[in-house]
Protein backbone atom coordinates (compact mmCIF):
# COMPACT_ATOMS: atom_id res chain seq x y z
CA UNK A 1 0.00 0.00 0.00
CA UNK A 2 1.49 3.36 -1.20
CA UNK A 3 1.61 6.17 1.90
CA UNK A 4 -0.54 9.64 0.61
CA UNK A 5 0.45 11.16 4.02
CA UNK A 6 1.68 14.54 2.86
CA UNK A 7 4.90 15.52 4.41
CA UNK A 8 4.97 17.25 7.22
CA UNK A 9 6.45 21.32 6.35
CA UNK A 10 9.26 22.69 9.23
CA UNK A 11 8.06 25.58 10.45
CA UNK A 12 10.42 28.34 10.87
CA UNK A 13 10.45 30.42 14.29
CA UNK A 14 9.59 34.22 13.23
CA UNK A 15 10.22 37.11 15.28
CA UNK A 16 7.75 38.88 16.98
CA UNK A 17 6.70 42.10 15.10
CA UNK A 18 6.02 45.04 16.83
CA UNK A 19 4.42 48.13 16.35
CA UNK A 20 7.78 49.92 16.11
CA UNK A 21 8.97 47.54 13.78
CA UNK A 22 6.89 48.87 10.96
CA UNK A 23 5.89 52.13 11.72
CA UNK A 24 7.07 55.19 9.41
CA UNK A 25 8.98 57.85 11.80
CA UNK A 26 8.69 60.10 9.28
CA UNK A 27 5.77 61.18 8.63
CA UNK A 28 3.07 63.97 7.80
CA UNK A 29 0.83 65.77 10.28
CA UNK A 30 -0.81 68.78 10.15
CA UNK A 31 -1.84 71.99 12.72
CA UNK A 32 -5.61 72.57 14.44
CA UNK A 33 -4.87 76.27 12.77
CA UNK A 34 -3.88 74.79 9.37
CA UNK A 35 -6.68 75.54 6.05
CA UNK A 36 -8.37 72.83 5.28
CA UNK A 37 -7.59 73.42 1.60
CA UNK A 38 -3.87 73.63 2.51
CA UNK A 39 -4.46 70.52 4.11
CA UNK A 40 -6.60 68.34 1.63
CA UNK A 41 -3.72 69.49 -1.09
CA UNK A 42 -0.79 67.78 1.36
CA UNK A 43 -3.08 64.83 1.41
CA UNK A 44 -2.96 64.37 -2.47
CA UNK A 45 1.02 65.61 -2.85
CA UNK A 46 2.12 63.11 -0.65
CA UNK A 47 -0.42 60.13 -1.81
CA UNK A 48 -1.40 59.65 1.76
CA UNK A 49 -4.71 58.63 2.98
CA UNK A 50 -4.87 60.89 6.21
CA UNK A 51 -2.76 61.70 9.44
CA UNK A 52 -2.80 62.86 12.59
CA UNK A 53 -3.17 66.73 14.12
CA UNK A 54 -0.80 67.60 16.50
CA UNK A 55 -0.58 70.25 18.91
CA UNK A 56 2.49 72.83 19.55
CA UNK A 57 4.23 70.04 21.76
CA UNK A 58 3.64 67.28 19.18
CA UNK A 59 0.89 65.81 21.06
CA UNK A 60 -2.20 64.58 19.04
CA UNK A 61 -5.34 66.33 19.61
CA UNK A 62 -7.03 64.46 16.38
CA UNK A 63 -6.28 62.87 12.86
CA UNK A 64 -7.60 64.01 9.26
CA UNK A 65 -8.24 62.20 6.73
CA UNK A 66 -9.40 62.32 3.30
CA UNK A 67 -13.11 61.75 4.26
CA UNK A 68 -12.68 64.68 6.46
CA UNK A 69 -11.51 67.24 3.21
CA UNK A 70 -14.42 66.02 0.84
CA UNK A 71 -16.53 66.85 3.74
CA UNK A 72 -15.55 70.47 4.39
CA UNK A 73 -15.43 70.68 0.35
CA UNK A 74 -19.05 69.66 0.74
CA UNK A 75 -19.48 72.78 3.31
CA UNK A 76 -18.07 75.11 1.17
CA UNK A 77 -20.58 74.25 -2.08
CA UNK A 78 -23.77 73.70 -0.29
CA UNK A 79 -23.64 76.17 2.58
CA UNK A 80 -21.22 78.96 1.13
CA UNK A 81 -18.77 78.39 4.51
CA UNK A 82 -15.46 79.79 3.13
CA UNK A 83 -12.45 77.11 3.57
CA UNK A 84 -12.46 76.13 7.25
CA UNK A 85 -9.73 75.04 9.74
CA UNK A 86 -8.67 71.52 9.84
CA UNK A 87 -10.23 71.66 13.58
CA UNK A 88 -13.42 71.94 12.42
CA UNK A 89 -13.11 68.58 10.52
CA UNK A 90 -10.69 66.29 12.31
CA UNK A 91 -11.85 63.31 14.01
CA UNK A 92 -11.24 64.16 17.57
CA UNK A 93 -11.68 60.47 18.10
CA UNK A 94 -8.11 59.11 18.83
CA UNK A 95 -7.43 55.66 19.57
CA UNK A 96 -3.20 55.78 19.76
CA UNK A 97 -1.04 52.89 19.40
CA UNK A 98 2.03 52.12 21.88
CA UNK A 99 5.60 51.17 19.66
CA UNK A 100 5.87 47.84 21.63
CA UNK A 101 2.65 46.49 20.88
CA UNK A 102 2.88 43.45 18.80
CA UNK A 103 1.34 43.16 14.98
CA UNK A 104 -1.53 41.50 16.21
CA UNK A 105 -2.94 44.29 18.34
CA UNK A 106 -2.41 46.54 15.13
CA UNK A 107 -4.46 44.23 13.52
CA UNK A 108 -6.84 43.97 15.87
CA UNK A 109 -7.40 47.94 15.37
CA UNK A 110 -7.40 48.03 11.69
CA UNK A 111 -10.13 45.51 11.65
CA UNK A 112 -12.47 46.69 14.37
CA UNK A 113 -12.35 50.45 13.38
CA UNK A 114 -12.65 51.93 10.18
CA UNK A 115 -9.34 53.93 10.21
CA UNK A 116 -6.45 53.56 7.83
CA UNK A 117 -3.90 54.94 9.69
CA UNK A 118 -3.35 55.23 14.10
CA UNK A 119 -0.64 57.29 15.19
CA UNK A 120 1.93 55.89 17.55
CA UNK A 121 2.55 57.30 20.90
CA UNK A 122 5.14 57.23 23.40
CA UNK A 123 5.22 59.67 26.18
CA UNK A 124 2.10 61.32 24.99
CA UNK A 125 4.24 62.38 21.78
CA UNK A 126 3.43 61.03 18.40
CA UNK A 127 6.55 58.95 17.71
CA UNK A 128 5.26 58.01 14.06
CA UNK A 129 2.35 56.15 12.14
CA UNK A 130 1.36 53.27 11.12
CA UNK A 131 -0.69 52.11 8.07
CA UNK A 132 -3.20 49.56 7.34
CA UNK A 133 -1.17 48.56 4.17
CA UNK A 134 2.38 48.38 6.89
CA UNK A 135 0.49 46.15 8.52
CA UNK A 136 -0.31 43.56 5.73
CA UNK A 137 3.43 44.11 4.00
CA UNK A 138 4.28 43.03 7.15
CA UNK A 139 1.88 39.73 7.51
CA UNK A 140 2.84 38.40 4.25
CA UNK A 141 6.39 38.43 4.99
CA UNK A 142 5.85 36.83 8.06
CA UNK A 143 3.72 34.09 6.38
CA UNK A 144 6.54 33.95 3.51
CA UNK A 145 9.32 33.29 6.07
CA UNK A 146 7.55 30.86 8.51
CA UNK A 147 6.98 28.28 5.28
CA UNK A 148 10.20 28.41 4.41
Amino acid sequence: MVNYTPKKVKQQKVKEITVKDIMLRVFTSFTEDMNIAEASNILVEKNISGGPVVNENNEPVGFLSEKDCLKSEIDMKYYNNQAQKVRDYMSKKIIPMQPDSDIYQAIDLFTKHHFYCYPVVENKKIVGVIYRRSVLQAVCKMIQAKWK
